[in-house]
């Protein structure tokens, strides 16, 4: 219980320090990841809920480096919001992970449409995503 507090807490807080520093510090993203790999060889499942298998983490590691890649090669995203969606491939299982995925860049598309002076980083819609998605249900599981 203790390691899904600490991660929920460092899940809040990276987005936090992205909103505010547009930032986000290896520090928590590897904080985040010891609590995931700490929680998956205590209980043998994801902080999400799900089970683990070895080849759905990879398959998910592969899927978020094919989505991810070429856009911080233009620009687009930053190596902070690549690094946090890895660590999360740690965290969820596929299906959430991709739901994850699709609700944070709605969020992010929905910020940058109504807030047009200074849409949203990346990492607080992940973030806001992920958590609806962990304490939200059975999804993925």
């Amino acid at each position: 219980m203790t390691l899904q507090v600490l991660s929920l807490l460092l899940m809040l807080w990276t987005g936090w320090q992205d909103l505010r520093r547009q930032r986000i510090p290896n520090l928590a993203l590897l904080a985040l990841l010891a609590c995931a790999l700490l929680y998956l060889y205590g209980y043998g499942q994801l902080l999400g809920g799900a089970t683990a298998e070895l080849k759905d983490i990879l398959l998910a590691l592969l899927l978020v480096a094919a989505l991810t890649l070429p856009g911080m090669a233009l620009g687009q995203l930053g190596a902070g919001d690549v690094k946090l969606l890895w660590v999360l491939c740690w965290v969820f299982s596929l299906p959430q992970l991709l739901l994850v995925m699709v609700a944070g860049f709605l969020l992010l598309a929905c910020s940058s449409r109504w807030m047009v002076q200074r849409p949203l980083p990346l990492a607080p819609c992940l973030t806001l995503a992920g958590l609806l998605v962990w304490l939200g249900g059975e999804y993925g599981r």
